[in-house]
């Protein structure tokens, strides 16, 4: 194999290899646009019906103690309707969107929605004439409304998920694209790869190392061609590792400066306390002095007065 015909050769196996990692980074970009499907009541971890039971319960509890406060005029349900209320508010949302978290928020607004439900809701409806009774007709008329709610949930997250599946059917069909372009310039490599190109170095940086070589008359053979690659290839690790040594030690060095100077800041805080402390203990000593000359002082007077020696 002449020069030419070697460098028409490589072109022609990089056109391949080029359309192959151009392939590749295409379907890396594909799967990161990938849609996760909404998550709603009847399709979450926990059982649905449990989840239904509870928001119906809570919507009639809520309802119910609404009308025991601002109907009925009983001021102590007030606390009831606003832990069930919290509860209500904070644990329906997760239900619906499938975030339930074992975390301090959620057993408190469960704990809230539990009492709000219990006191608030069948306690009073026990305890309170006629509660039973409202409490029957107020759900009676709840359910419907309740239901035509979790139904028109239900049907929007059913519209959001056949728009992702949609979606999602559209990238799968551009990623399986990639991977027939892929296959075709693998197939037609094969026969390179088998004749005169080396198999483990058909990637991009080694083909396009090669053409440069050959387009710049420093190789003329695929021998010459692997032999400088490797060469040059050792070279850069060999650059790459001093520059890595180099960055560590100017890091170290970096470092060593600023060690000297953190201490020669504490070095001076030392001894601008050691200077202080110095001044301080002369200005006692001289205190300490008048003090003793004070008391020398008076001692002298009173000594004088009884006709006895000073105390000092």
């Amino acid at each position: 194999m002449d020069r030419e015909q070697l460098r028409m050769g490589l072109y022609y196996v990089k056109e391949r290899v080029d359309r192959i990692f151009a392939m590749n980074q295409r379907k890396s970009q594909l799967e990161a646009q990938f849609r996760g499907e909404v998550q709603g009541l009847n399709n979450t971890g926990m059982s649905g019906l449990v989840k239904t039971l509870v928001i119906f319960i809570g919507a009639i509890s809520i309802l119910f103690e609404m009308y025991m406060v601002f109907g009925g005029g009983y001021d102590d349900e007030l606390l009831y309707l606003v832990a069930t209320a919290g509860g209500y508010i904070i644990l329906v949302p997760k239900f619906l969107g499938n975030t339930i978290r074992k975390n301090k928020k959620t057993i408190i607004a469960g704990a809230a929605l539990g009492i709000g439900v219990m006191g608030g809701g069948f306690g009073s409806a026990m305890q309170h004439s006629l509660g039973i009774f409202y409490f029957v007709g107020i759900s009676i008329l709840a359910i419907p409304v309740v239901a035509l709610g979790i139904g028109k949930h239900s049907a929007s997250v059913n519209r959001k998920n056949q728009q992702i599946r949609e979606y999602n059917a559209q990238v799968f069909a551009e990623v399986d694209r990639c991977d027939a372009v892929i296959a075709q310039c693998q197939a037609e490599l094969r026969p390179e790869t088998n004749a005169w190109f080396p198999v483990n170095y058909c990637y991009k940086d080694a083909v396009d190392w090669f053409v440069t070589a050959v387009e710049n008359y420093r190789c003329d053979s695929v021998k010459e061609l692997i032999r400088e690659y490797e060469a040059d290839a050792r070279h850069r690790e060999v650059m790459q590792s001093q520059a890595d040594l180099r960055r560590s030690m100017e890091t170290g060095f970096n470092q060593v400066i600023h060690n000297q100077q953190e201490m020669s800041r504490l070095m001076r805080v030392n001894n601008a306390l050691a200077a202080a402390n110095v001044t301080a203990t002369i200005q006692n000593t001289r205190a300490v002095e008048r003090n003793i000359s004070a008391v020398n002082h008076v001692s002298s007077q009173i000594n004088a007065a009884m006709g006895t020696d000073t105390i000092f």
